[in-house]
């Protein structure tokens, strides 16, 4: 009897651990997979987009109005624009860029370069592809003359910016607020104006890629 009790016991143990260790994986593998998916560099990017659409929210909602994730025609393409903010001091194009690590280029280069640790990996320059954006914000708003529209590149935290450029500001995300207010001096464009402006990005800001031709 003893030993059977002996026996009895030692399976007992064996099942717990099983079962231990099964719930463990059960909760493992969601985590491992959520983080993964978190990780890819497309979520991060939307999850980038979402933090500066957020401290874009904040800013007086009588100077400014800010309309995210705008894709408009661009001669024979579309082209998707992160953010524009349409303001009394002037249009401000914003691309948001997740990126880490330190991040080197200059204004003209027609690729800059993403160091982290040590491992280099080149992409386009972000200011020529906000310059695209800003020739179909140009093209759609044809009708209302010269706009004072202004470029700026908004990096993630993380990175460490070692860039150089004159004309249009690239800057870490936290720095995204103060930027715009630096530059937020005199009025540009009537509140009556702004309010047009908005509603024509709007009226052309492509929905329904199907309706693309």
């Amino acid at each position: 009897m003893e030993l059977l009790s002996a026996l009895f016991e030692f399976f007992k143990t064996i099942v717990k651990v099983m079962m231990s260790l099964w719930y463990a994986w059960v909760w493992t593998i969601p985590v491992i997979a959520i983080t993964l998916y978190m990780k890819r560099p497309k979520v991060k990017g939307k999850r980038g987009e979402k933090s500066v659409s957020k401290a874009l929210s904040s800013l007086p909602e009588d100077k400014y109005y800010l309309i995210n994730d705008v894709l408009l025609k661009n001669n024979d393409s579309t082209t998707q624009i992160d953010h524009i903010l349409v303001s009394v001091y002037g249009i401000f194009v914003i691309e948001t860029k997740n990126y880490q690590g330190i991040i080197s280029g200059s204004e003209k280069a027609y690729n800059w370069t993403q160091n982290i640790y040590g491992n280099k990996k080149s992409f386009k320059n972000p200011i020529h592809q906000n310059y695209g954006h800003i020739k179909a914000i140009e093209s759609c708003l044809s009708g209302y003359g010269t706009l004072p529209i202004t470029s700026i590149i908004a990096f993630s935290d993380e990175a460490e910016l070692r860039v150089e450029t004159v004309d249009s500001p690239v800057i870490n995300r936290r720095n995204l607020l103060a930027c715009i207010k630096s530059i937020s001096i005199f009025e540009k464009i009537s509140e009556e104006l702004v309010k047009e402006i908005v509603e024509t990005i709007k009226q052309n800001n492509i929905m329904d890629t199907k309706k693309i031709k």
